[in-house]
């Protein structure tokens, strides 16, 4: 929550496998901040962020189609900008890496206080197009958190009055 609420700009990663709770727990981190949430497609997805960031905010029709032109206009009305399963922009376009990593060390620079998560269930596919060189995003993240299933034992935990059985 500490870098949610950070004044300084955030480039945070969130990955694992599928069904262990990465979107829900973005979206409890983000309650009561101005967050856009967009869940990627399988294609067209500058089109598609285009198109819910407009319906959302109808000024941005004014603006051409573009990753840089969206995000610049999300910047001064939004505090977090939520990609979930993202691996779908990085296979649908190879160079959308050089995009995002040219924006980001442009907030960077400004000192923008906007957040920009990424949540992704393919982690091999993160790994390479994210956290690992030589991809034009590796060294720009703020901070990453890998979730794991959560095992029965953890569970007891959590329920401590409980029988193995109950949990």
């Amino acid at each position: 929550k500490k870098r949610i609420i950070s004044n300084n700009f955030e480039f945070i990663i969130v990955y694992g496998r599928r069904r262990v709770g990465k979107t829900e727990l973005i979206k409890q981190a983000c309650v009561g901040e101005s967050v856009f949430y967009y869940f990627s497609h399988d294609s067209n997805n500058l089109g598609f962020f285009y198109e819910e960031v407009a319906q959302k905010f109808p000024e941005m029709q004014k603006f051409t189609i573009s990753w840089k032109n969206i995000f610049e206009f999300l910047q001064s009305r939004v505090k977090i900008i939520i990609f979930d399963e993202v691996q779908n922009i990085f296979k649908e376009n190879k160079d959308v890496g050089n995009i995002f990593a040219e924006l980001i060390d442009e907030y960077i620079r400004q000192n923008s206080p906007l957040k920009i998560i990424m949540s992704g269930s393919s982690v091999s596919l993160l790994s390479s197009s994210i956290l690992q060189d030589p991809s034009p995003l590796y060294g720009r993240k703020t901070w990453s958190l890998k979730l794991y299933p959560i095992r029965i034992m953890d569970l007891k935990l959590f329920y401590p009055t409980r029988t193995f059985k109950e949990i």
